[in-house]
């Protein structure tokens, strides 16, 4: 049972026992109200604490795959580096060959080809390879866009960490709807 699941159950049990509490209370009409009150200020009491909880352990829920996912932590084995340096280094060689920025664009296309088939690891491992590759372009204007979608390819990786953030934030921010709706009878009343 999930956290969120253990708080909700928390409330339930709150409310199935003011329910029970204003179903058996006895007495004059003043003394049922009395009891009602008495109960109703307990699951009151209950809801604010649960709730007050279960908004904490959201907070830090968020908060640590918020961090999780700014550390982003995709390692790379020595082989992915080596992989990446050698393809680095070719890529290197054909932009120094190449005569203008219309061949450079089509070294970075095949590149970003190439960055297609490579692991989250081996593009983690590239990164550092576009320094120089970017110090190498003839027209930097004119190839913006061929670099952009080679820096696009690279940044495609698995983010499981991201996915977690999403799952944190989609979590309700309120529980306990069923103690909203008693509430809203019970001021109607």
């Amino acid at each position: 049972m999930t956290n969120l699941q253990t708080y909700q159950t928390e409330i339930e049990g709150d409310i199935q026992r003011f329910k029970t509490a204003v179903r058996f209370a006895q007495g004059s009409e003043e003394e049922i109200a009395e009891a009602v009150d008495r109960a109703w200020a307990v699951l009151n009491d209950r809801a604010s604490e649960v709730r007050s909880k279960y908004a904490a352990f959201r907070e830090e829920t968020i908060a640590g795959a918020r961090k999780q996912a700014a550390l982003n932590p995709v390692s790379y084995e020595p082989w992915d580096r080596s992989t990446a340096k050698n393809n680095a280094h070719d890529v290197i060689v054909d932009l120094i060959a190449a005569n203008d920025a219309t061949e450079q664009n089509a070294v970075l296309k095949k590149l970003e080809d190439t960055l297609r088939y490579f692991s989250d690891g081996q593009k983690r491992a590239f990164r550092p390879q576009l320094i120089a590759i970017n110090g190498l372009l003839i027209d930097k204007a004119a190839s913006k866009a061929s670099l952009k979608a080679v820096i696009n390819e690279i940044k495609n990786v698995a983010k499981p960490y991201d996915d977690a953030l999403a799952e944190a934030e989609a979590l309700p921010t309120v529980i306990g709807e069923e103690y909203d709706t008693l509430k809203a009878e019970r001021e109607a009343e």
